[in-house]
């Protein structure tokens, strides 16, 4: 599937005769630079612009069109909403405003803005990309579809309909301007793989399920085993803290992206990812000995030590697994999933409770919000509390990787990761995992000691209980 040079072949060659002491040695990634069914892409979604009378149009179009933006800025997506009119925003836009309110004063926008306008005829619907970047779809390539074959895309089909293109834009980081050039996907249709909810008439009419943009490499481990590396920024330019590797065994690639000194498992073998090239061109593993406990949010890892700010008295608790399954259920007030699922959360309580100790950590700003609405529900189980939009009060979700809600984690009674899934038909796939794994006991009278210890916060000066 991909070539590879003869110093990287005896490299991997030699690499299992090594010590368990072996020092880095680097794999050869190349660029990522097509779509790839199996790989796993993150789908952004696009908004309506709020200004399309920036931007030029074919003269051919005589009916309705549609122009749906994707800022690679956010920060400044959410100035130019305010700088128009304040009450576009809305509550998660207001509270990053907030918490950044040096965004105000900013005078220069960034060319950072991938722009698709939508447009149809009797038969066919159209797609323009704005790849060079300068309001314009007038000098654009247009891609055509038959209608018909848009209302709902099989995933096998998928690459039958994507628009792919590079573009030229520019970001910030650390108050500078940076030029990138990723590659943009659109998904141009509707899928029952992803759920899409219209704003208005006319995106429903005109319905695309985003894009997503990738600036990746790809690498060769040994035979049948690929590492890629997917780089979080529009650039060539590749930081640890804004990469993540997928492993590749065979043809399925694993479900869960891993972070720099995280471990993996290949065939009896641990291998640590210790670090990547600012270029991406290289990535540099370890061998780690078999005896060496893999800690993590994957599966089949260990969670290591896991503190949480319980939501009722501020106290910091730890979870400790002993004699019950633990489950964690990262939601918000906000997330419309979350609250449709919350009666069902409340089923699958009563069913298991003599098994698992349930733990709901609420990812919100407003803790009275999240208390009222956990009183109002009869949420028995052990509550915590994450800030929205303050980072450095993100701790567990920093640890967990938690990046979709809700989020179902399952973790046995020695601390190992046997769950984790997302969204409603994450919920489904739980209940299906609980059913054939755990016997359920509704109305148990069992008592079994508590899971979680409360331990003593030096700063709110906690006592321990």
């Amino acid at each position: 599937m991909y070539k590879i040079g003869v110093k990287l072949v005896l490299i991997i060659i030699s690499f299992p005769c090594l010590a368990q002491n072996q020092p880095e040695f680097k794999v050869h990634m190349k660029e990522q630079n097509r779509w790839v069914e199996n790989y796993p892409y993150t789908v952004e979604a696009m908004e309506v612009s709020i200004q399309k009378e920036l931007y030029s149009v074919p003269k051919l179009i005589k009916g309705e069109f549609l122009i749906k933006e994707y800022d690679f800025n956010y920060l400044q997506s959410i100035l130019k909403k305010y700088r128009k009119d304040s009450s576009l925003l809305n509550a998660y836009e207001k509270n990053r405003l907030f918490a950044n309110p040096e965004l105000k004063n900013k005078k220069k926008y960034l060319n950072s803005v991938a722009a698709l306008l939508i447009y149809e005829d009797a038969i066919k619907r159209h797609f323009i990309l704005d790849a060079n970047m300068n309001k314009s779809f007038t000098d654009d390539k247009i891609f055509s579809f038959p209608k018909k074959n848009l209302q709902k895309v099989k995933k096998t089909d998928w690459h039958k309909y994507l628009i792919r293109q590079r573009i030229k834009i520019e970001f910030e980081e650390n108050d500078k301007t940076i030029k990138g050039t990723p590659y943009v996907t659109i998904y141009p249709f509707a899928s029952s793989n992803l759920a899409v909810t219209y704003s208005d008439s006319l995106s429903k009419k005109f319905p695309i399920m985003g894009c997503s943009w990738d600036h990746n490499t790809v690498g060769k481990i040994s035979d049948g085993l690929l590492i890629y590396a997917k780089n979080n920024r529009p650039t060539k330019l590749f930081k640890e803290n804004y990469t993540f590797f997928y492993i590749q065994k065979g043809d399925k690639i694993l479900s869960h992206p891993y972070k720099a000194n995280d471990i993996f498992d290949h065939d009896g073998q641990k291998y640590q990812i210790k670090s990547i090239s600012q270029d991406g061109s290289y990535i540099y593993l370890i061998r780690v000995p078999l005896s060496s406990i893999a800690t993590g949010y994957l599966l089949n890892f260990y969670i290591g030590e896991t503190k949480l700010q319980r939501l009722n008295d501020d106290s910091i608790f730890i979870l400790i697994p002993k004699d019950k399954k633990i489950l964690l259920d990262f939601w918000g007030t906000w997330c419309g999933p979350c609250i449709a699922l919350t009666p069902q959360l409340k089923m699958l309580y009563e069913h298991y409770k003599s098994h698992i100790e349930f733990v709901s950590v609420a990812v919100d700003d407003s803790v009275e919000k999240v208390k009222n609405y956990v009183s109002v529900n009869d949420m028995k189980w052990t509550n915590a509390i994450q800030s929205f939009s303050d980072s450095s009060k993100q701790a567990v979700l920093k640890q967990f990787m938690i990046g979709a809600y809700p989020t179902f984690i399952l973790i046995d009674e020695f601390g190992k990761v046997i769950f984790r899934e997302i969204g409603t038909e994450g919920f489904k796939k739980l209940e299906e995992f609980l059913k054939n794994k755990i016997k359920s006991t509704p109305n148990s009278l069992h008592q079994i000691s508590p899971r979680i210890d409360v331990l003593e916060d030096k700063g709110n000066n906690k006592s321990k209980k």
